[in-house]
């Protein structure tokens, strides 16, 4: 049987196996200043481009866990390296705890 042959069920998908969840990165591809910005989401290891507006929903590597995770509306406008939900709350969690010990040792030098 040719591939012409076959059933719709039994032709292969070509995915790429290097890169199957891309890692993505926001990019301006304008040349000119005086134009408006063209971004687009760039896989940083293999040559794949997506614009900015068709980046939500798309499946992507996080770019602190490596874990796969669906881009959503507000990391398209917001990061230019998109972040899962699990690290934004790890990060917000650090930043929160480091403001606690900041105060907390301002407080010991006082007394000193």
């Amino acid at each position: 049987m040719t591939d012409e042959e076959k059933p719709i069920t039994e032709v292969k998908i070509k995915k790429n196996k290097k890169c199957p969840p891309h890692k993505y990165k926001r990019k301006n591809l304008t040349r000119s200043k005086s134009k408006e910005p063209f971004l687009v989401f760039k896989c940083v290891e293999c040559p794949h481009y997506v614009r900015t507006e068709l980046a939500a929903g798309l499946e992507a590597r996080c770019y602190k866990c490596n874990k796969p995770f669906n881009i959503t509306v507000k990391q398209v406008s917001v990061t230019a390296k998109p972040i899962c939900e699990e690290c934004i709350v790890k990060s917000s969690k650090t930043k929160k705890l480091e403001a606690e010990v900041d105060t907390l040792l301002d407080e010991i030098l006082k007394g000193l």
